[in-house]
């Protein structure tokens, strides 16, 4: 009797469990739950299915980690049946609890777990929720909040052209379904730095071949596997998982999730922060233009929430009833101050805010500045140097403000040279600097306002290697190891770049001491070296208009009280009286000018010099020479008459000779006495020449400003 009583209970219990379940199932197809889970299925996860929910409390509470599986259902399933083996009562009871099972694996649930809930309500279910809800915003379909993860559009991958699907060679995959899940929980805490996880193919992912899979974990980029860990740093971290497909055509196509991730350590504490209206992450000092901010603050102890303290400007902040932290911040800086746990592991965070309230600034970026400009310097200018080995120059300008202000025009250089440079993808342009003189930038821009201002940098570039083949050239009248008997030496110097042009741009400096150029002829620049007796260094250093330079270093020896020898040349062939003085060799004094050298010379001939100043000054200019008869018999010959006319000199023929006297404006305004002093035409004085040994001496009448007799008006050449 006991026997068919006990069978009665259990076919009304098992009849009343088809019933519940029949109900369940019709609600559910009726309104779905919502269940960010779905989407993204992972055994490895509790989800909140129906037969979840189904679950009693009791039950629950003998889980030891939520993590519901198939195969627990089916061990339960089986203890049931051996007890109904026991008792020899197992054959129906058991074939109708292994139908329900099956049901319910059908529709995608959890086996057993109807079966063990017997009386369910409205009641127990709401008595359930809380056991099994999520933190807010958690869910592990990436992107931080629940949304796909970015895909690259088909073709734009690595692969050319349109991808097709495998089986479908005239349609491209389509970029709006997911390819992929990762077990990954978004916005997920840990207690320790490796966070395992898994990658799993989605149906529409399996229509495709995988080519790479990475990750990236905080900008570090590497491959990974199906199963694979993530290391995490302490805090905030930001993940990314990416995976390459490819079709049958081998067009390839790209799709990423993203994540952030958080470390805190057990029995440590971590505080982060977010800016609510961007959904950005606040790791430091902001800048911001709005007078109020909606902060989201959290804590961490370990895995466990814990209640984070919020102070701005010293002042205590509540949270809202939305859970976010409100604040108004005060014009220019705010101290803001966020702290959680206690003692010697309490953790305390301080920002500064700042809040730029009429402030509209233009900002320079470049590898030699870096600037912001503020009203008050609206049309004003700048001056930068970039010393680099290139003068190739990137710079970027951005006007940092949330209001309607723009940059219109970027110009570089000026007047007819001036042209715009295009920005890049990252809005840097890339510009080549004048390497003479300063590279004019100027921007042109709108402020919040409308109102049009401009802002010029001016970048002055130095070059810092010259390569070989650009090396200039320099040529001077010092050798090195020469010895000389002046006390002041006249260097001359001539430079000409690797084009072979001349270079005006030279440095000398004498024992350390730079010398200024006391004259110039042609593209022969002369310097006056105050030398001390002994070894004196010199150095001369050209630079051309490119800024490729070189350096000559010199050591030259003076020598005191030593006699030197030199040759003095005094010819008049322009009027055909050939030489009138000729001396291969005289010996004079060391620092002995090249004015008293010929003073002295002439003298010794019975000839008087005609000048101006003393024979040891730079004033020193010799006007005439005269001797009864010595210029008796002058003529223009024919090859001189020619040269005059072409060079447009008027002159009377025949001439009026003068046989005592010759010089300045005698027959034509160019002519006088000339000097070259080794083949160069002196340009200053000759009191301020000192003679040196083996220097060759001429004095020479010229009738064309000394073109006639062999110098180069441009170089200062002379022969």
């Amino acid at each position: 009797m006991w026997k068919n009583v006990k069978k009665i209970v259990s076919s009304a219990a098992v009849i009343a469990g088809i019933l519940l379940f029949i109900l369940l199932l019709a609600g559910r197809k009726g309104t779905d739950p919502s269940n960010p889970m779905e989407k993204e299925a992972d055994p490895s996860r509790m989800y909140q299915t129906a037969s979840v929910l189904a679950m009693d409390q009791s039950v629950l509470e003998g889980i030891a980690n939520a993590n519901i599986q198939t195969q627990a259902g089916e061990e339960q399933t089986e203890e049931e049946q051996k007890e109904e083996e026991k008792k020899e009562e197992q054959s129906e009871e058991q074939t109708e609890e292994e139908q329900q099972r099956e049901d319910g694996e059908e529709n995608g649930e959890n086996p057993g777990m109807e079966a063990q809930v017997p009386g369910l309500n409205s009641d127990s279910l709401s008595g359930l929720l809380p056991l099994i809800s999520h933190n807010p915003g958690k869910n592990n379909s990436g992107s931080g909040s629940g949304e796909q993860g970015e895909i690259q559009n088909p073709g734009e991958g690595d692969g050319e052209g349109e991808g097709t699907v495998p089986g479908e060679p005239d349609q491209n995959p389509d970029p709006s379904a997911e390819w992929f899940v990762t077990s990954i929980l978004d916005q997920d805490t840990i207690e320790i730095p490796e966070y395992p996880f898994t990658i799993t193919l989605t149906e529409a992912g399996k229509n495709l071949s995988v080519v790479s899979r990475s990750l990236e974990v905080n900008g570090e980029l590497r491959s990974c596997g199906y199963e694979d860990t993530a290391v995490l740093k302490e805090g905030s971290n930001q993940v990314r998982v990416t995976l390459q497909f490819q079709n049958n055509s081998g067009k390839r196509f790209r799709q990423s999730k993203e994540y952030t991730l958080y470390y805190v350590p057990e029995n440590r504490y971590g505080i982060f922060v977010r800016n609510v209206k961007t959904g950005v992450m606040i790791e430091g000092d902001l800048t911001v233009r709005e007078e109020t901010m909606t902060l989201e603050v959290w804590a961490k102890k370990g895995g466990k929430d814990v209640e984070p303290k919020v102070r701005l400007n010293g002042e205590s902040i509540s949270k809202g009833e939305d859970g976010y932290y409100g604040l108004r911040l005060n014009p220019g800086q705010n101290a803001l101050q966020l702290s959680a746990g206690y003692g010697q592991n309490k953790i305390t965070k301080s920002l500064t805010l700042t809040y730029a309230m009429d402030e509209f600034t233009l900002r320079m970026e470049s590898p030699s500045i870096s600037e912001e400009i503020v009203a008050e310097q609206f049309n004003g200018t700048s001056w930068a140097f970039y010393e680099a080995d290139s003068s190739e120059f990137s710079f970027r300008v951005s006007c940092p403000n949330t209001g309607e202000g723009r940059i219109t025009q970027v110009t570089v250089g000026s007047g007819n040279q001036s042209y715009t440079p295009q920005p890049n993808a990252s809005g840097y342009r890339t510009i080549d600097l004048y390497a003479a003189g300063e590279t004019p930038i100027r921007v042109d821009f709108l402020d919040e306002a409308g109102q049009a201002w401009y802002y010029l940098w001016n970048i002055t570039y130095k070059r810092n290697y010259t390569p070989p083949d650009r090396e200039p050239v320099i040529n001077m009248n010092l050798t090195d190891g020469q010895e000389v008997t002046s006390a002041e030496y006249i260097l001359t110097v001539d430079a000409h770049d690797y084009r072979a042009n001349p270079i005006y741009d030279i440095q000398v400096k004498i024992n350390g001491t730079e010398v200024s150029s006391s004259g110039i002829s042609g593209i022969a620049q002369q310097y006056h070296l105050p030398l001390q007796a002994g070894e004196n260094e010199l150095e001369v250093t050209a630079a051309d208009k490119e800024q490729y330079q070189k350096t000559e270093i010199r050591t030259i020896y003076y020598l005191p009280d030593q006699s030197v020898t030199a040759s003095l040349y005094v010819s008049v062939d322009v009027l055909g009286l050939g030489t009138l003085i000729r001396e291969p060799q005289v010996t004079v004094p060391g620092n002995t000018t090249i004015a008293r050298l010929v003073v002295d010379r002439l003298a010794a001939y019975g000839i008087e010099s005609v000048y101006s100043g003393t024979p040891e000054s730079s004033g020193f200019y010799l006007k005439r020479m005269n001797r009864p008869g010595t210029f008796a018999g002058a003529y223009i010959p024919e090859w001189e008459k020619q040269f005059l006319t072409e060079h447009g000199y008027t002159f009377d023929d025949p001439l009026e000779v003068d046989p005592d006297s010759l010089g300045e404006f005698d027959y034509t305004k160019g002519s006088g006495w000339m000097i070259t002093l080794n083949d160069y035409y002196i340009g200053e004085g000759m009191g301020t020449h000192c003679v040196e040994d083996g220097d060759v001496i001429r004095i020479q009448f010229t009738l064309a400003l000394g073109a006639d007799i062999g110098v180069d008006p441009d170089s200062g050449i002379y022969g």
